[in-house]
Parts: C-alpha cells; sequence; structure tokens
C-alpha cells in the first residue's frame, strides 16, 4: 500500500471518528420561560450528605389550573412516578410546589414549609444533568432544562434559581415554595402574565396629603 493510499485510508478514519463523536455530544436543553410549568430551584448538591435530601422546585407559569395526577413523571436519569405528599392535587396557577427525595427529610432542613411537596426519586448528578417533567408518563416532556457544576451551587448549602436565566442562589438553604425574581417574590396576574407590584411597596411610595407641610408665608413676601 503506498503512502499516498495510506494518507486517504488514515483521514478517512479521523473524519469517521470526529462524526461519531459530533453525534454523541449532547445538546443542552434549555428551558425558555414560556412553557406552562418552569423549573425554578434546583438543590442538587449539599453541604455535607446530600442523601435522601435533593429537592427541585416547579412554579405553574400563569397558565391554568393543573390537575396533578399519576401520569406526572420527574426525570433525572430515570422515569420517576410524583405523589402529592402535602396540599391538594391541583397546581394552581402563580403557584409554585417542591418535589422532594424524601418528605421527612425535607421538612427537617425546611420546618416552616406549608406549600405543596411532591413525593418522588430523586438522585441529582453533582457535576451536572438534564431534568424533565411530563404530564403523560414520559410520552412527552412538557419543561426539561441542563444544570452543570460549572453553574455554581455545588457542596456549598446554596441552590441555582432561575431568574430569566440561572443563577446561585443568595439565600443559604434555599427558597423552597416560593418562585423569586430580582430578589422579591414573583406574583402574578393569570389573566396578563404581568407581575403584580408588592403592594406594601406602593404604599411607601404613595405620599399623603396629610404629610405635605405647607411653610408659612409670611406678609412681606407678599407681592401685590
Amino acid at each position: 500500500m503506498n503512502i499516498k493510499l495510506r494518507g486517504i485510508i488514515l483521514m478517512g478514519i479521523m473524519v469517521a471518528v470526529l462524526i461519531v463523536s459530533l453525534a454523541k455530544i449532547e445538546v443542552v436543553m434549555a428551558q425558555t420561560g414560556d412553557e406552562d410549568i418552569i423549573f425554578t430551584e434546583i438543590m442538587y448538591d449539599l453541604d455535607g450528605s446530600d442523601g435522601d435530601r435533593e429537592w427541585v422546585e416547579i412554579y405553574n407559569n400563569c397558565g391554568s389550573d393543573i390537575n396533578i395526577d399519576s401520569n406526572w413523571r420527574f426525570f433525572d436519569g430515570s422515569n420517576h412516578t410524583i405523589t402529592v405528599s402535602q396540599g391538594d392535587d391541583v397546581l394552581n396557577s402563580c403557584e409554585a410546589a417542591v418535589i422532594v427525595d424524601d418528605v421527612s427529610a425535607f421538612m427537617t432542613d425546611h420546618p416552616d414549609y406549608n406549600g405543596t411537596i411532591l413525593d418522588s426519586v430523586i438522585s441529582l448528578n453533582n457535576t451536572g444533568e438534564d431534568i424533565k417533567l411530563s404530564l403523560d408518563n414520559g410520552d412527552t416532556w412538557l419543561v426539561e432544562m441542563s444544570y452543570s457544576s460549572d453553574m455554581g451551587a455545588g457542596g456549598d448549602g446554596y441552590t441555582l434559581e432561575y431568574n430569566d436565566t440561572w443563577l446561585v442562589n443568595s439565600v443559604l438553604g434555599g427558597n423552597p415554595g416560593e418562585y423569586q425574581n430580582n430578589d422579591e417574590v414573583q406574583y402574578c396576574d393569570c389573566s396578563t402574565g404581568e407581575p403584580i407590584i408588592n403592594e406594601e411597596e406602593i404604599e411607601e411610595e404613595i405620599v399623603e396629603d396629610d404629610d405635605i407641610v405647607t411653610p408659612p408665608i409670611d406678609d412681606d413676601d407678599i407681592i401685590i
């Protein structure tokens, strides 16, 4: 076999290997924020043992109320059933809920939590992976995203939180059950999808008539 032919064969092998390698590269999935339900918080790598303590938060993104039934599945590499452990079987419009690996462990970490808890199996990879939510036994996926440890919150007790993009939550232990945006709890008008401004903040900005003081006018200041 001459050198030129060997070179052609070697080049062909290299191209084939490259094609196969590219085919194995997984496309990083990202939710758009327009889905009916979105992932809003991920506790994937705690400070200390992760056993039974991992959880994710979901949010009904200003659509209609959605029934939670036996067809719901959570995916973290495998499909897992979801059952309601606390709360009712409806994820109301603009409501957040948490999917947990172990209800008792979650409540130990978050004793003041009183929102909806969905019990499932969660085993999140500390380096990152794809997570998905299905409402039809895993036949289709309503929402899916990929996280990685490069995004932060690895092993330090913080969570990843969605705010148009994924950021490290500033609150140690996270804010399970609260969808937060720009450091404020994000409530919305489900008829318009627009945020509702906190009423307390509005009251602080309003200047009451009784608080307006008119300075006295001296006779010398009156010009006729």
